[in-house]
């Protein structure tokens, strides 16, 4: 891509060869515009050519004429100074087609349209090396420029209009250099004066028109500016009434001397800086009881204390909160807690020991629940087994109370000669005889079987009660 340079980028930036070109064809232009004498020959050239204002080439054709004189003589001439000078300067390649490869851009972004060949072929390059210049192009006479192929003269004796391409070149009458032959006969300038035009002509074909028409857009220019005009008169107004505006304020603002007195916001301005006055005074007792809180803000850093350095422990509130331990390792020796963490850790060790203690606890009330549960199933069966001792000795009491109950009323019947009413049927066994001398043994056996008895019922009724029985046992009765 092809390099630029400008003020704000002298190491030059690189832009698409559509924009080298435009650049190119613009800077050459207002190189033109600002020099008229140029411009004319330009212009002459041109239309010349059969170019005219409405071909879309003519304002190509004319930044071709325009870098054309730059290299053959602009760039010898310091009287030239402008911007579009400046910009030729810093980029040789807009004129030159040698610089032009120089920096990426190929001879047909220099000179464009139509006509390229025709000035890539004759236009002089800077270089200085007259081997490296196009066929048919020498110095100047004077070793400041280089002459046009068609004409003898230069462009620096007196401009462009002297001596060189207007004196004796392609408008004069005949070809002044030693470049080719002579000239003889009448030049024909119809195809120039057509173009040119004249006074009254109208429309883009002639020059003449073009100024005609320049000017009745200038006309028109003027019917939008004359009515600006007034309307800046009445903003002058609005801003001769904003000045009355302004110098009512400044009445309102008042006046700072001193000697008078002051007016207005600088009275009251004084007495804001009275206030301030006021306001200084009572920071300075502010600052005294500042002076009270840093003793106690220095009393409360003691208190709060130091941490532990290498020569001495920690102090205060830092001291007693302490330090926790670290663990000893391969290369370094364990580290005791300090402080709050040393009573937590020791309060740790006990609450372990607690819930080893509490453990054997359970332990224990496990095993007395076992034991009561075996106390409980040993009771069960000693009751189960004193109840049926109690049951056997009622049976043998009542079957003994039987007996002697049996036998004593036989030994009354006897007594009484009342054998008839044993109620035993005839044929069944009689009992023993019974000796009528022991009844008195016999009735003293009954009543101790009667006591017997009696304890034995109230045992069993006791018994019942407290629940080793199924049963209470009812009253043993006589046969």
């Amino acid at each position: 891509m092809p390099l630029v340079r400008n003020s704000q980028n002298p190491n030059g930036v690189n832009v698409t060869d559509e924009a080298f070109a435009n650049s190119s064809n613009f800077i050459a232009l207002k190189y033109l515009e600002t020099e008229p004498d140029v411009r004319q020959q330009a212009v002459a050239k041109t239309l010349a050519r059969g170019i005219t204002p409405d071909n879309p080439e003519y304002a190509t054709v004319l930044a071709n004429y325009g870098k054309e004189h730059y290299a053959r003589y602009g760039r010898f001439e310091p009287t030239r100074q402008s911007v579009f000078v400046d910009a030729f300067k810093q980029n040789q390649g807009y004129y030159d087609v040698g610089q032009a490869s120089a920096v990426g851009a190929a001879p047909q972004l220099v000179y464009q349209g139509s006509t390229a060949e025709s000035f890539i072929n004759t236009v002089p390059r800077i270089d200085g090396n007259a081997d490296n210049q196009p066929p048919g192009v020498i110095p100047t006479p004077n070793g400041l420029g280089f002459q046009f192929p068609d004409t003898g003269g230069d462009d620096t004796g007196g401009g462009d209009t002297g001596g060189g391409d207007t004196g004796g070149g392609d408008t004069g009458g005949g070809d002044t250099g030693g470049s080719g032959g002579m000239m003889s006969g009448p030049v024909d300038l119809t195809p120039v004066t057509s173009l040119v035009g004249a006074t009254g002509d109208t429309g883009q074909s002639t020059l003449m028109g073009r100024q005609a028409d320049l000017a009745s857009d200038v006309a028109g220019v003027r019917g939008v500016v004359d009515p600006l005009a007034g309307q800046v008169t009445g903003v002058g107004e609005q801003v001769t009434g904003v000045g009355e505006q302004v110098t009512g304020i400044g009445t309102q603002i008042g006046t700072a001397d001193t000697d008078a007195g002051q007016t207005d916001l600088f009275a009251g301005q004084a007495g804001i800086m009275s206030g301030q006055q006021g306001l200084a005074d009572t920071q300075a007792n502010i600052l005294e009881g500042q002076t009270g809180l840093a003793g106690t803000q220095a009393g409360l850093m003691s208190r709060i204390g130091d941490t532990a350095t290498d020569t001495r422990p920690a102090t205060g509130l830092i001291g007693a909160v302490g330090t926790a331990g670290t663990p000893g390792t391969a290369t370094q020796a364990a580290v005791a807690p300090t402080g709050l963490f040393a009573g937590q850790q020791a309060l740790g060790t006990n609450v372990t020991g607690a819930r080893t203690e509490l453990g054997a606890v359970g332990k224990d009330v496990s095993g007395i629940a076992s034991s009561l549960a075996n106390f409980e199933n040993i009771s069960s069966q000693e009751r189960a087994n004193l109840l049926s001792t109690l049951n056997t000795r009622a049976q043998e009491l009542e079957n003994l109370e039987n007996m002697y109950g049996f036998q004593t009323n036989r030994l009354v019947e006897a007594q009484l000669g009342n054998t008839g009413s044993t109620g035993l049927q005839p044929g069944m066994m009689q009992p023993p005889p019974t000796d009528p001398g022991s009844l008195n043994s016999i009735l003293a056996a009954e009543k101790a079987a009667q006591a017997t008895g009696q304890n034995i019922s109230a045992n069993l009724t006791s018994a019942a009660n407290q629940g080793l029985v199924s049963n209470a046992l009812g009253p043993v009765g006589t046969q």
